[in-house]
């Protein structure tokens, strides 16, 4: 099954709009994050396909630093992006690899 995310950035995907979601006060820390996710691929009827974490499920992930349920910036400093259970950025990477995002 290829990425549903396949061409996104994905950091900014999320990040920016819960951040700009807290700052006009809608929900904040774990609403915010559920918005972006599960919520959003419910929306578009994909949740079983994306959205959470579970088996089965396209697993296009970000790792950052810190806690974005206590500051959402941290979405914005990805330090990890797997594609498709792919890792396609490691550490230091200015770009990603192997052609992901």
């Amino acid at each position: 099954m290829e990425s549903q995310g396949q061409g996104c950035a994905c950091p900014y995907t999320v990040a920016r709009p819960v951040g700009v979601a807290e700052q006009v006060g809608t929900p904040a820390g774990m609403d915010s994050l559920l918005a972006a996710t599960k919520v959003a691929a419910s929306v578009i009827a994909l949740e079983d396909q994306i959205g959470t974490i579970e088996p089965g499920k396209v697993a296009d992930l970000i790792i950052v630093p810190g806690d974005p349920l206590a500051d959402v910036s941290a979405l914005e400093k990805v330090s990890h992006v797997m594609q498709a259970g792919k890792l396609v950025k490691h550490p230091g990477d200015e770009e990603p690899r192997n052609g992901g995002i």
